[in-house]
């Protein structure tokens, strides 16, 4: 039973990994400076960047290897925010101060909003991720609603990519057994995650 229990928790964390691995292919400079959305962080910004596709700069506020809790900007970073012309943050508490950089003119949303529940690091599921990529293609198509009809095709795309790492993990843990009262598995690598 140790060893089938391994065994999942090793291709939890590939899969995992597969899915943080995609989080950092955001655009690196300017595609065009008039169109620029933020996200607070890698994951974030990597959903924004695979539905926006390369017509519109998408980065991270906070890079991927420093900490959103400690991170302070440097003036380009600064600089970029300010030219947003839409945010996306996780939620008010955690990346407010962010928000608070963005220009009058540029649009502010966080997915506490759109995503329920106690775990704020609501981009660590998969199927979280499948809920907020409709929230951020609507955002983008009310933002830029010239470009969509782009919007829908690269959301349809890469729900698909979601839905089948999602079937892929759920697959891993289907032989898991389950806390009878709770429905949870009895697997935590982190104390942000709650069992």
């Amino acid at each position: 039973m140790l060893k089938k229990l391994q065994k999942v928790y090793q291709y939890t964390l590939i899969g995992f990994g597969i899915f943080l691995a995609t989080a950092f292919s955001c655009a690196k400079g300017p595609v065009n400076d008039s169109a620029v959305i933020v996200a607070s962080i890698a994951p974030i910004a990597d959903i924004a960047q695979n539905i926006a596709g390369n017509s519109i700069n998408t980065i991270s506020a906070v890079p991927f290897n420093a900490n959103p809790h400690t991170f302070e900007p440097d003036p380009s970073t600064v600089k970029s925010i300010q030219n947003a012309k839409l945010f996306i943050g996780v939620h008010p508490e955690f990346d407010g101060w962010i928000s608070r950089m963005v220009s009058v003119k540029g649009k502010i949303y966080f997915l506490s909003d759109m995503v329920s529940g106690d775990n704020p690091h609501v981009w660590l599921s998969v199927k979280n991720a499948r809920r907020i990529a409709p929230a951020i293609r609507d955002m983008l198509a009310a933002q830029f609603p010239e470009k969509a009809e782009m919007f829908s095709e690269n959301f349809a795309a890469y729900d698909k990519k979601l839905s089948a790492l999602d079937g892929r993990i759920a697959t891993m843990f289907s032989n898991v057994k389950r806390n009878p009262d709770s429905g949870s598995m009895p697997l935590a690598f982190s104390d942000s995650i709650r069992l």
